[in-house]
């Protein structure tokens, strides 16, 4: 029989929750557009530069993700609010 793991609590402050997990370019296309539609990644870079996205990490020299938690959090503001300030 398998042992269970042990999950530290959500408000521990450890990394490897859901929310820091890095996104590459790709996965952020899909999870503001969807699957089926994805956003072009040039709709997600003029996003970032009008600060509607967040602004990606540099992980490496050529390799730049983005947190999953800072994508959710924008896209709940843009559900609330809409990318154009709006109240929606």
């Amino acid at each position: 029989m398998p042992k269970s793991i042990a999950m530290a609590p959500a408000d521990s402050g450890q990394l490897g929750q859901v929310d820091d997990e890095f996104l590459d370019l790709a996965e952020v296309c899909a999870f503001f557009g969807g699957t089926r539609r994805p956003l072009h990644p040039s709709t997600i870079m003029r996003g970032v530069k009008l600060g509607i996205y967040p602004k990606p990490r540099k992980v490496a020299k050529n390799s730049n993700r983005w947190l999953r938690g800072e994508c959710a959090e924008a896209k709940r503001k843009i559900i609330m609010v809409g990318c154009d300030g709006n109240a929606a």
